[in-house]
């Protein structure tokens, strides 16, 4: 089992969301962040306080979008996932897949092998 972290830009996410949907994966978690880095899509604002005048890097808004899948249908949602997010300017978008050993239901609180 792996878990996939997607932070795209905010106005490719309801093309990401849909087509996991497609694919059958409609339990997704969606976050709006914000985030500042060194990529390219980082502005400066000049902004004035008390008389003196700042350079301001902004963030940058994105969303993070989680899904938890089997081993064997990682590369085919890794592939839907950028397809629907790539854009001319995926300057600082990235997905991150980390390994998933073990779940715990909050009510029953025990322990087992992940399921879907």
């Amino acid at each position: 089992m792996k878990k996939i972290e997607a932070l795209i830009k905010a106005d490719k996410s309801d093309d990401v969301i849909s087509s996991l949907e497609k694919i059958g994966f409609p339990d997704i978690i969606i976050s709006k962040i914000e985030g500042s880095g060194s990529y390219g899509d980082m502005k400066e604002e000049v902004r004035v306080f008390r008389g003196t005048i700042y350079s301001v890097k902004t963030t940058t808004p994105k969303v993070r979008i989680e899904v938890v899948v089997n081993d064997k249908d990682l590369v085919k949602t890794l592939k839907v996932i950028r397809e629907a997010a790539l854009s001319d300017e995926n300057v600082g978008d990235k997905i991150f897949v980390l390994p998933l050993d073990d779940t715990t239901g909050i009510g029953a609180g025990k322990y087992s092998k992940p399921e879907i």
